[in-house]
């Protein structure tokens, strides 16, 4: 099969390529002047996709690695791997179980301390997701990056 291994590199890039993307954006426009529109808009679809396409990448991801590559993979990388799938969806819930109680009580529940450990914490799973093998590593890199965009899309200066 020729055309394989160019189909593989396709779905990568697609699977990288929005996240990235809008971590870059959002980068960008946290440094420079923005229209405040643009800057809104931005952060909307940042908070977006971060509360909506991170649990079935997540989801994905484990379906992945434990149907195709988790038998394939030495013990010290399966425990990579889902080290850092099990702390993409711990991380999630707790920043979503956050925002949904900070949403319902009026006083905050997220204290700016916290932010700088979960930044931290993201880029850990992101660089655990290298351990995984196939399609899931894509997935939860794409995860992780979402994860890492929503936490910096809450960051105002």
């Amino acid at each position: 099969m020729a055309g394989t291994g160019n189909a593989t590199v396709k779905v990568y890039a697609t699977t990288l390529l929005i996240p990235l993307g809008l971590f870059f954006v959002l980068a960008y426009i946290r440094m420079r002047l923005a229209p405040a529109g643009v800057e809104v808009a931005v952060r909307s679809i940042a908070n977006l996709l971060g509360l909506f396409a991170v649990p079935p990448l997540i989801v994905f991801s484990y379906r992945v690695w434990a149907i195709e590559n988790r038998s394939e993979l030495p013990g010290w990388r399966n425990a990579l791997g889902a080290g850092s799938i099990a702390i993409l969806a711990s991380l999630w819930l707790l920043y979503f179980s956050i925002a949904v109680f900070g949403f319902l009580r009026s006083t905050p529940l997220f204290s700016r301390d916290l932010t700088p450990m979960l930044l931290e914490v993201s880029l850990l799973a992101a660089l655990l997701a290298f351990a995984l093998k196939g399609l899931s590593r894509p997935l939860g890199l794409s995860a992780a990056v979402l994860v890492l965009t929503y936490l910096q899309a809450g960051i105002y200066r």
